[in-house]
């Protein structure tokens, strides 16, 4: 799912104001572009007794920034680059 422009805007907002993902890490280049696609990582509990769909999987909702020139790509924590409202907001 695509983000929302406003939600894009927050997020780049955000990037923007802490300094990061401005440049590559692995080639140097300074035009990276934020992914206006929604992703979310996921990790499953397996050392549960009783396994519930509600406690065997954790989900993270990140934003993608990527490299055009070497396609490096960092995920960013939305919960703590936007806030735990704002990330859940569809």
């Amino acid at each position: 799912m695509k983000y929302s422009n406003e939600k894009l805007e927050l997020i780049k907002k955000a990037l923007n104001e802490k300094n990061v993902g401005k440049i590559c890490l692995e080639c140097g280049c300074d035009d990276l572009i934020t992914n206006e696609l929604e992703f979310q990582l996921v990790s499953i509990n397996r050392n549960k007794e009783k396994p519930t769909i509600e406690n065997l999987l954790t989900y993270k909702f990140v934003a993608a920034v990527i490299c055009p020139n070497c396609g490096s790509t960092k995920l960013f924590d939305l919960k703590t680059l936007i806030g735990q409202e704002e990330a859940l907001k569809l």
